[in-house]
């Protein structure tokens, strides 16, 4: 449940920035082509933290899959394009950590919540443009986006966060026409096991796993639109080799 609770706070996170952002940063990138632009860590005092993302300017990008680290490349279009996505729509480009965690004390005060999630890691993003590097950190985003919903700069650093997500799994699988492919199984499974019609894409497939059976676990959460438009579903699906794929599908209009 607290997985599900996290994926589907990222995915409201990224409808509701990208309606509210303003666009305040200039998004170039740094000449120098050996230089990271964009990088992710989850950082977990316990055990060694390594970059789950790093994308450099020239489109050369490193993810952290299950089976451990794995290279791939964006075009510097799309480098270029994360970049202000990141800054002007999830909103990341008005967030400072000082200002997260002040809103997160003051947060925690109005509401009587607290704060401190036990065993919790902390999202650090770091954001390169031409003019200058931007770290930002934040712990428990999903579930504190979650319990402090009118909090802006969580709500950006979830947004940011599943946005890179995407692109981690999307890598994962090995590139858009395989996500798609994925999404488009997903999406007729669904019709076959609940007869209805949910709209699934590459861009809604937020994890990939592959399982000792020589299985492939995949999860979507996708914003619904509608009379209902907050409410999320999410759907998993699971590939065996010789099988039909199994899926089940959580949310909806009574998600809250």
């Amino acid at each position: 449940m607290s997985r599900l609770i996290y994926n589907l706070a990222l995915i409201a996170a990224v409808t509701f920035t990208g309606q509210n952002a303003v666009a305040s940063e200039p998004t170039s990138v740094p000449a120098a082509t050996a230089t990271p632009v964009v990088e992710m860590w989850y950082i977990n005092g316990r055990t060694p933290s390594h970059a789950e993302v790093i994308i450099l300017s020239d489109g050369r990008m490193q993810i952290m899959s299950p089976e451990g680290p794995q290279r791939s490349t964006l075009p510097v279009a799309e480098v270029k394009e994360l970049l202000k996505n990141l800054l002007d729509v999830d909103g990341l480009s008005v967030v400072h950590t000082n200002l997260l965690q002040q809103q997160i004390q003051q947060a925690s005060a109005k509401t009587g919540l607290s704060s401190h999630i036990k065993d919790a890691g902390e999202t650090v993003l770091r954001i390169r443009t031409a003019t200058g590097v931007r770290e930002l950190r934040c712990p428990a985003v999903g579930i504190l986006a979650v319990r402090y919903p009118d909090v802006q700069c969580i709500l950006a650093m979830a947004a940011a966060q599943r946005r890179l997500e995407n692109i981690r799994a999307v890598a994962t699988v090995g590139g858009n026409d395989e996500a798609n492919h994925i999404a488009n199984l997903a999406a007729r499974a669904v019709q076959d096991e609940y007869g209805v019609d949910v709209p699934v894409s590459s861009a809604d497939l937020s994890m990939v796993r592959a399982l000792p059976d020589g299985s492939r676990f995949c999860q979507f959460v996708i914003a619904m639109n509608g009379d209902n438009p907050g409410s999320l579903q999410m759907i998993s699906l699971v590939e065996t080799p010789g099988h039909h794929p199994r899926v089940s599908m959580i949310g909806g209009p009574t998600v809250r």
